[in-house]
């Protein structure tokens, strides 16, 4: 599940997902959704028509689901099948890019693309191991004619 929940939160091609998910007594259902806009809040979970309801982060979500009752398992299989939808249209969309442009072309943007991320990703990670900096001390002065 942890899985899943990390590729919506960060490789999803879609900004919003919803999935309408049966509680776990068996008695109605909830609704599940996400908004890529409404980071860190991104979930939102209902239950009981309309009884619970409440906007989490991805790392709460888990222990709101419970607390709504909804069927994880089950939700999990939703969450399943959105990913793979989205790696059939990936997929469609690299196979149009390469009858466009070629194998080479794309596999070579591909790499380098990749690259440039790992590179921001590590160069982020120096950044944060780096100690505070102090405050600049300079002023920027509006110079007018």
């Amino acid at each position: 599940m942890h899985q899943l929940l990390n590729f919506i939160d960060n490789l999803c091609l879609d900004d919003q997902l919803y999935w309408r998910v049966p509680l776990r007594s068996g008695e109605g259902e909830g609704e599940v959704r996400w908004q890529r806009d409404l980071k860190p809040l991104a979930w939102t979970v209902r239950a009981g028509d309309g009884a619970f309801e409440k906007d989490v982060a991805t790392a709460e979500l888990l222990k709101t689901l419970a607390a709504a009752g909804i069927d994880q398992d089950h939700l999990e299989r939703q969450l399943g099948a959105s990913v793979l939808t989205q790696a059939a249209f990936a997929a469609m969309v690299r196979d149009g890019a390469v009858a466009i442009f070629g194998e080479d072309v794309v596999e070579r943007s591909v790499n380098d693309t990749k690259e440039f991320l790992r590179s921001v990703s590590q160069a982020a990670q120096q950044f944060a191991l780096q100690p505070e900096m102090p405050a600049p001390t300079a002023r920027l002065r509006i110079i007018r004619d």
